[in-house]
């Protein structure tokens, strides 16, 4: 999966894509998510604060909070999401999905 780019298909999403970012974090320089943000046709970069790189490691919930107004969508139905993603990658919590992330690369 490291070697996969599909930087040139970028162009072509048409779903609404949120990017998120945390400010502190030093692992990834704020200038590829912003690039990534601009390279989708409906992106959006939005810069959280904290240091860690998963998105629900800190501040999870004003994380989901925030993410539910910015979409439009209620609390329960990011948080619904977030359950469903846990299911379809075997995680029973955060700890298990950010090692997912990790063991995956995404992270």
């Amino acid at each position: 999966m490291a070697e996969l780019d599909v930087t040139g298909q970028l162009p072509d999403v048409a779903a609404p894509a949120l990017v998120v970012h945390r400010r502190g974090m030093t692992q990834i320089p704020i200038d590829i998510p912003r690039s990534l943000a601009m390279s989708l046709p409906r992106g959006r970069l939005v810069v959280l604060e904290g240091t860690q790189p998963t998105l629900f490691g800190e501040g999870a919930d004003a994380v989901v909070s925030m993410l539910a107004r910015r979409l439009g969508l209620s609390t329960h139905t990011v948080e619904r999401h977030v359950a469903n993603l846990y299911r379809k990658i075997g995680a029973r919590g955060r700890a298990d999905a950010t090692a997912y992330a990790l063991r995956s690369g995404l992270a």
